[in-house]
């Protein structure tokens, strides 16, 4: 018996089938081997190709890596993630990823939901709070007995800042809120301690006019960082009575941009970046970037990456200072740099 003759629909059905699956297939290849992906529109760089050793065949990691390499250099990535971020972000209202919450009239958050609740082998919000405390209070000791005043200061999550703007459901069921409570037991323990959140509730309150978070970042704006300055200033006034902060009128002023949100919910390059004002010392001051205050071998690990900052100003009024903070510390540092002798920023 003859077989059946396909019919030309047929035929050409098959043949689009094929171009496609050649298509799908040979595109990508074609870019991973002729075309240079350039630079990584991420926080971070591209995997290099994974080292060939017999560990890391023995352990699997070969496969692993070489997975991760290839999944950053496959041809036309980029743009295939942009077409992925605009139907996502434009069309269906969501954020590319779940680490960010797209809020009300043009605000994003950083997802601060509890990663572990529900999870009875994790510890409880309370739980990791109070372990901030111990830790805080065994730091607080170690300065202590070495004639070193302490501060601990708390920089509050946006959330709790402009709760007005969340989505709807986490405005119904809002993040928690750790560092009140943290705050007052560190306070019954006698660990000096700042909670910066009602310094700048107020503020807001007082001057609504103003931006104290930017509306596609997770930090505060200088503004923030300006009200949570009188609170630190007068922290520091009831160790040093003789402390006097410089006033505003000594500082002038200069855009700086924000937005790391942008990325995680799909924004990226479709709107203009965020700018604000941020607050500069109109005397200049004498600062450096070094690593010198860490030892070689802490050096050789990331540091790289978390240079300090030195400041040296001898005719301020506030004593040396050693400041270990996380990003929300930059804003700070002006006023830091102004009215402290010395000062080391460590991030």
């Amino acid at each position: 018996m003859e077989p059946k003759k396909r019919s030309r629909d047929r035929i050409a059905l098959d043949g689009a089938t094929v171009a496609v699956f050649l298509a799908a297939v040979g595109l990508p290849l074609y870019g991973f081997f002729f075309r240079d992906p350039g630079p990584l529109d991420e926080n971070r760089e591209r995997y290099v190709p994974p080292r060939i050793t017999a560990d890391r065949y023995v352990h699997s990691e070969f496969t692993k890596h070489f997975e991760m390499y290839l999944g950053d250099h496959i041809g036309f990535r980029d743009v295939l993630l942009g077409w992925h971020r605009r139907i996502v972000f434009k069309y269906l209202d969501e954020p590319v990823t779940d680490r960010a919450w797209i809020g009300r009239d043009g605000w994003y958050y950083l997802n601060q939901s509890d990663p572990y609740r529900g999870n009875p082998s994790k510890p409880s919000v309370a739980a990791r709070g109070d372990a901030w405390v111990e830790a805080f209070i065994e730091r607080d000791a170690w300065f202590r007995s070495r004639g070193i005043e302490y501060i601990v200061l708390f920089a509050p999550d946006k959330a709790a800042v402009y709760p007005e703007y969340l989505p709807a459901q986490r405005r119904r069921h809002p993040p928690p809120e750790i560092a009140t409570p943290v705050a007052e037991k560190l306070a019954a323990r006698g660990v000096k301690c700042v909670n910066l959140l009602p310094a700048i509730r107020a503020e807001k309150e007082r001057q609504p006019e103003l931006q104290y978070y930017y509306k596609t970042d997770s930090h505060w704006t200088p503004e923030a960082a300006r009200a949570a300055y009188g609170e630190i200033a007068a922290a520091v006034r009831e160790r040093f009575p003789d402390f006097r902060p410089h006033p505003l009128s000594d500082y002038t002023f200069r855009e700086t941009p924000g937005g790391d949100l942008r990325k995680l919910a799909g924004i990226r390059d479709d709107e203009p970046m965020e700018t604000v004002r941020t607050y500069e010392p109109r005397v200049p001051i004498d600062y450096r970037v070094t690593d010198e205050y860490f030892s070689a071998e802490q050096r050789g690990e990331q540091l790289d990456k978390s240079q300090s900052l030195v400041s040296a100003q001898p005719e301020a009024s506030g004593p040396p200072m050693l400041f270990l903070n996380d990003s929300f510390g930059a804003f700070l540092q002006p006023f830091l740099f102004s009215d402290f002798k010395s000062v080391w920023c460590i991030s």
